[in-house]
């Protein structure tokens, strides 16, 4: 709850999942985390089968919180779920991001608009930049970058904050100024 004092404060949460807005007009997105949410990330599509229902859960990547050059979140959500409310926090999310984005899902996923709960978890988009290996060099290097740090904590505050990006024209702004492989895969460096 946002009145609990850790809402705003405790950076202790990688995930958060966020729920259909109670009622028009109403700004805040309803979000709260698990406490035994899993470590090893192949767990998390069980996971989301048995504490929430899901039934056909899909992986969204691509999603970038407000200022990252690289994406740095992933949605799922339950393509299965034709009944619940429409989540529009991840329907904008869904929308912001590339086709290509979009295109990694199942075919019949793809045109699923995401309801009822989905959960948005921290998953830094890491890529290899190489140097060298031309021109008579034997060696070859490969630097590894990060959208952001692995062990990255945010509060539950934090996170609705990143999720209210998605639906803000900043955010439709960024994902178009980033909406490229290129960028998308070595940032601001290119």
């Amino acid at each position: 709850r946002p009145s609990d004092p850790d809402f705003a404060g405790a950076r202790r949460y990688q995930h958060v999942v966020f729920w259909p807005r109670v009622s028009k007009g109403f700004d805040a997105i309803p979000v709260h985390s698990f406490t035994d949410w899993p470590e090893d990330w192949t767990q998390e599509l069980p996971f989301l089968r048995r504490r929430l229902g899901y039934v056909n859960p899909q992986t969204l990547s691509g999603v970038e919180s407000e200022g990252s050059a690289k994406p740095d979140f992933v949605m799922y959500f339950d393509a299965a779920d034709g009944v619940s409310p429409i989540n529009e926090a991840a329907v904008a999310i869904k929308r912001s991001l590339p086709g290509y984005e979009v295109g990694k899902l199942p075919r019949e996923a793809q045109d699923k608009t995401p309801r009822g709960p989905c959960v948005l978890v921290y998953s830094p988009m890491t890529s290899s930049v190489m140097f060298g290996g031309g021109m008579g060099t034997s060696k070859t290097l490969y630097a590894p970058t990060t959208a952001g740090p692995e062990g990255r904590l945010f509060s539950l505050e934090q996170l609705r904050g990143t999720l209210l990006f998605q639906e803000s024209a900043e955010g439709r702004a960024q994902y178009r100024a980033h909406d490229n492989p290129m960028h998308r895969m070595f940032g601001g460096m290119m």
